[in-house]
């Protein structure tokens, strides 16, 4: 989670305070809110909103209510229809859900009513929605699939070279995929995994949102922002939802060492399996 090209370039290199705390607290976030709608205890819920609360400094940037609570959101939506446990347990899942985020409100009263009260009259003079939808489409040019599926802000890392002129190294732009083959290679045992497919659908799902009006699937992107001015705010996607991608994604990046190590040991032995997957590492840590 920490050490990928996503976290290097857009948590670290732009060092925006905001982002920087939604990295750090998320996995929280998810873990009490996980807590809490499969068991229902409220002190899941009051650990989640003590972080919440805590942590409020996120919300600066009003795009990360929306990357906050579209991961909360397909979490839950995971616990309830993988595995599917009946009718009685998703409604059960649902009324949390819906409890958990009035609360959440409540919670937030103090920052969310004067922060709506002024916000769509000071966003109004700064970006109109045609501006808004021009610069999803042009920066959607960014988040093509080969860019996207390494994790990979070109603008940054690739035509500005900020980080150095390094990572256009070809033996360096071979690097991050060999995390995205080993995330692919998770993904497919994910969906064999009764209580980890849920994890492999998201992870596909967060693609499809982060990448924005890219190819393919660009409609409901462009339509969204035709008809939903507030959605502005997200003209960025890979940089306000892509935190989601390195999230899933070492959840994926652990079944595909897990498999590759089991695939190892059975055809080049224990000890080379083990110094390959060492390997690994220290080229994936060392290239973030």
């Amino acid at each position: 989670y920490l050490f990928n090209v996503y976290v290097l370039v857009q948590v670290w290199h732009r060092f925006v305070y905001s982002t920087i705390l939604l990295a750090a607290v998320l996995p929280l976030l998810i873990l009490f809110w996980r807590k809490w709608i499969k068991e229902g205890k409220i002190l899941h819920l009051n650990l989640f909103l003590l972080t919440n609360l805590l942590a409020a400094y996120i919300f600066g940037n009003l795009a990360a209510v929306i990357t906050v609570w579209i991961t909360l959101l397909l979490i839950s939506l995971g616990e309830g229809l993988f595995p599917w446990q009946g009718r009685s347990s998703a409604k059960k899942i649902s009324l949390r859900f819906l409890a958990g985020f009035m609360f959440w409100i409540l919670t937030d009263m103090w920052w969310i009513l004067p922060t709506f009260s002024i916000a769509p009259g000071l966003l109004s003079q700064q970006h109109s929605g045609e501006d808004n939808l021009a610069t999803l489409v042009v920066i959607s040019r960014q988040t093509i699939m080969p860019y996207l599926l390494q994790l990979v802000n070109p603008f940054y890392l690739f035509l500005n070279s900020e980080l150095g002129t390094v990572y256009s190294n070809t033996v360096f732009r071979m690097i991050p995929w060999i995390m995205s083959g080993l995330i692919f290679l998770g993904l497919l045992v994910s969906l064999k995994i009764k209580n980890y497919a849920r994890y492999g659908v998201i992870f596909v799902i967060s693609i499809l949102l982060a990448k924005g009006a890219a190819i393919p699937f660009s409609f409901p992107y462009i339509f969204a922002f035709k008809h939903s001015y507030f959605l502005g705010i997200l003209r960025n996607p890979f940089e306000k939802l892509g935190v989601m991608l390195p999230l899933f994604g070492a959840i994926l990046f652990t079944l595909g060492i897990q498999s590759f190590l089991i695939w190892g040991v059975k055809r080049l032995g224990n000890i080379a399996a083990k110094i390959a997957v060492i390997l690994i590492f220290i080229v994936l840590v060392g290239y973030a």
